[in-house]
């Protein structure tokens, strides 16, 4: 009798809540899905990283596939659903990017998971579509970048999926060196 009391008197407090948050979630199913852009390959096809959004107000991304090439592009696309495709990668600049961060200095700084002459690459990128290679990995410093983020002193960090056949080194391209697990 007395757990009945108690658990009833935890229902009196759960269920209220359980159904506000319910409402809310109504709420939110009830606002309106706007699709800005859809690729159709000859522009790029899946859209493989998050939106970074630039300076100007309009939205940079990549696309692991698709574009002139088959490689992967690197897109701006305007709030009103205008898109302009900035970069085909050719495979020696890059093959399937997949990731782009906005950084302070107005550029964008991407990853390309590998290229026709290495196992992939750090690149920028302008708003205007001018890119630049900065590292190329060789499985000696790395293999298959996978994101970077800015660093409040201004550096760029990130991971690879691989170095050799250990696990991937970190890497910070503002101080050109890495920091890698080491097998034991």
């Amino acid at each position: 009798m007395k757990w009945t009391r108690a658990l009833h008197s935890r229902l009196n407090i759960i269920v209220p809540f359980a159904l506000c948050f319910l409402c809310q979630q109504a709420k939110v199913r009830a606002q309106t899905l706007t699709t800005l852009v859809s690729f159709n390959g000859t522009d790029g096809s899946q859209p493989t990283s998050q939106l970074a959004e630039g300076l100007d107000g309009n939205f940079y991304g990549t696309t692991g596939y698709g574009g002139a090439h088959g490689f992967g592009t690197v897109f701006k696309v305007t709030p009103q659903g205008t898109l302009t495709t900035l970069h085909n990668f050719l495979g020696p600049d890059g093959i399937s990017p997949d990731w782009l961060t906005a950084a302070t200095d107005g550029n964008f700084y991407g990853t390309t998971l590998g290229a026709t002459d290495n196992t992939g690459t750090i690149f920028k990128i302008t708003s205007t579509g001018i890119l630049t290679t900065i590292i190329r990995f060789n499985n000696h410093n790395g293999a298959s970048p996978n994101g970077l983020i800015q660093a409040s002193d201004g550096s760029f960090y990130g991971s690879t999926l691989s170095r050799r056949k250990y696990s991937g080194p970190v890497v910070s391209n503002a101080r050109l060196r890495a920091v890698s697990a080491r097998p034991t």
